[in-house]
């Protein structure tokens, strides 16, 4: 009987630090766009090369800082791969409100366009670096959250099944 009450105890333990866990995630989280027209994402310097809006592409918006080590050795790395590999039907843009002297010190590690966007980052109500948001051609949000998230995450997988899905040819 007291093996039973010790299990029932650390379940519910478990039950309530999960939902803990799960409301400090949200709490992180800007208010959804999921399925509306994505704000406008203004630039106000491009670091390393400038991007253009394509009515024919899926675009990326990933909202990073140089304080996030995340970016730095996970989050870089995939999109950069995923730049190579889809760059004909994805935009990748990292977008930043950290200064751009700073940004412009990891320029070699970033092989897609980067900007210091500090207006685009206060359209999107971005609380904390790391977010992501995937527009579709038409600019409605088609996907949004933390890309290494289990639930959320953007694998080579998942954006396979998008570009399938959403691609445009000419």
């Amino acid at each position: 009987m007291m093996k039973i009450w010790l299990l029932l105890v650390g379940l519910l333990f478990a039950a309530l630090c999960s939902a803990q866990e799960q409301e400090s995630v949200d709490a992180l989280r800007p208010p959804t766009l999921l399925g509306k027209m994505a704000p406008e994402y203004p630039v106000q310097k491009w670091i390393n090369r400038e991007s253009k809006k394509s009515d024919k592409k899926l675009t990326l918006l990933y909202f990073w800082s140089t304080s996030n080590p995340t970016a730095a050795y996970i989050d870089i790395p995939r999109f950069n791969k995923f730049a190579k590999e889809f760059g004909d039907k994805l935009n990748i843009i990292g977008l930043s409100d950290d200064a751009p002297e700073f940004i412009s010190d990891i320029e070699p590690a970033l092989e897609f366009p980067y900007a210091y966007a500090p207006e685009a980052v206060k359209n999107f109500k971005i609380k904390i670096p790391g977010y992501c948001y995937i527009i579709d051609p038409r600019g409605k949000v088609i996907y949004e959250g933390f890309p290494l998230l289990e639930g959320e995450t953007i694998t080579e997988k998942f954006l396979k099944k998008l570009i399938k899905k959403h691609y445009k040819k000419k």
